[in-house]
């Protein structure tokens, strides 16, 4: 839980201005209005004081690591799921419930895991998933709120020398999965993908002590 947060309107409520000026009386350095009552200001980026926010989630991981004659084997699965995420903005307002939306992480995001070990070689492969989410922060004409789930997959192979070298090849997005569609005007939810979309690697490792 976290109290007397400092943020500003944008980052909470996007494009959607209408909660923000029925309640203008609740953010006065946002929403100016002439002695009239005309709408003369408004000001999206200016920080002011939010009030609080409380998270709830659930962390798991579950290994499981045995021996055979072909090698050493360890699997699991480690995720995290988001039970809720309430902000109050300000007092007397209504709690804004922001899981399962592009302000939250996603409800739930993990990987299964499964890695192999035999005398100098080792192997793993990483399966990465996360669910999808309701687009807010965007324009109010966008069409689509829905994003789908995004699932990955990665692998390595390493093999270390006697003499201490590690060497290892891996590719994250084995399969080079396309980012899915976010319509936000920018295409994808830059903040839960890679832009790199898939990476190939070499490492070349030595420790010397002294």
């Amino acid at each position: 839980k976290f109290e007397n947060q400092i943020g500003d309107i944008f980052s909470i409520f996007g494009f959607n201005y209408t909660p923000v000026l029925l309640n203008g009386d609740l953010y006065p350095e946002v929403v100016v209005r002439d002695s009239d009552g005309i709408l003369v200001q408004y000001n999206f980026s200016k920080p002011l004081n939010l009030g609080s926010s409380t998270s709830e989630s659930v962390d798991l991981h579950v290994q499981y690591a045995f021996d055979t004659s072909m090698g050493d084997f360890e699997v699991g699965i480690q995720g995290s799921r988001q039970l809720s995420l309430e902000l109050v903005t300000a007092p007397g307002v209504d709690p804004i419930e922001q899981e399962g939306t592009d302000r939250a992480p996603a409800r739930f995001r993990g990987n299964a895991y499964a890695d192999w070990r035999s005398e100098n070689w080792n192997v793993s492969l990483n399966v990465n998933h996360q669910t999808g989410h309701r687009t807010e922060f965007a324009p109010p004409t966008i069409i689509r709120t829905d994003v789908s789930s995004y699932t990955t997959v990665d692998a390595r192979v390493g093999y270390t020398t006697d003499s201490g070298w590690r060497a290892s090849l891996g590719v994250t997005n084995l399969f080079d999965k396309d980012f899915p569609f976010a319509d936000n005007g920018q295409g994808v939810a830059s903040s839960r993908i890679d832009f790199r979309r898939q990476v190939i690697y070499f490492d070349l490792t030595k420790e010397f002590s002294f």
